[in-house]
């Protein structure tokens, strides 16, 4: 989240509210209670034991691929081709597959999918990217390859349960009011993002179903 989706905003930020933001990259609640920093912008299917958390944007995500795959094959048209494609997705938490067919009514079994899982989110984009499977793009992260890196929807977005939260050390609740801007503009920020993804899907499946109509 920080590399691909905040870091290019803080200029911006600083420019609009005269705010600037030190980005230490760490998934350990301690941070938030020892005072080392004071809000966390955590992804997951949970948030962290013992932390304030506010949801910032519920996680859908919807395939994505080149137009044609590095074994010759297209880009998948349908769930059932989406079957016959590596399908990338990260290790932890892991599944992200499973739940997005979950939330598509289909139920293939594990061992009919062929699965290639990556460490981080940006690997498995740039193995996407360079055809080496189908990965599942959900808003923000995947903002630098979406349609940037030649990486375009070729499905449905669909919820996976997971979603990006902010959050605080409980004796932080009320927060600064810099930080108090800073939440406000974040969500104007996230949620012109999501608005832009859910534009992206959307004219990829008009496309999708005028061609098919051809």
């Amino acid at each position: 989240f920080a590399s691909s989706w905040l870091i290019r905003r803080l200029p911006a930020l600083a420019a609009e509210q005269g705010l600037e933001v030190e980005v230490i990259a760490t998934r350990d609640p301690e941070a938030l209670h020892s005072g080392e920093v004071h809000l966390a912008i955590w992804g997951g299917l949970s948030a962290p034991e013992g932390v304030v958390a506010d949801e910032l944007s519920p996680s859908s995500a919807a395939p994505v691929s080149t137009a044609s795959l590095a074994d010759g094959r297209p880009a998948p048209r349908s769930p059932t081709e989406l079957t016959e494609r590596t399908l990338i997705e990260v290790m932890a938490p892991g599944a992200s597959w499973s739940r997005w067919f979950a939330a598509s009514g289909l139920a293939p079994r594990p061992s009919e999918l062929r699965i290639a899982g990556y460490p981080t989110q940006q690997l498995a984009f740039e193995a996407a990217a360079a055809g080496l499977g189908v990965a599942l793009a959900s808003p923000l992260v995947s903002e630098p390859y979406v349609p940037e890196r030649g990486l375009s929807p070729c499905g449905a977005a669909r919820a996976t349960g997971s979603a990006y939260r902010l959050c605080r050390a409980p004796r932080r609740r009320a927060g600064s009011a810099a930080e108090r801007r800073f939440e406000a503009w974040l969500r104007r920020e996230v949620n012109a993002s999501v608005d832009r993804f859910g534009r992206n899907v959307a004219a990829a499946a008009a496309a999708a179903e005028a061609a098919g109509s051809d």
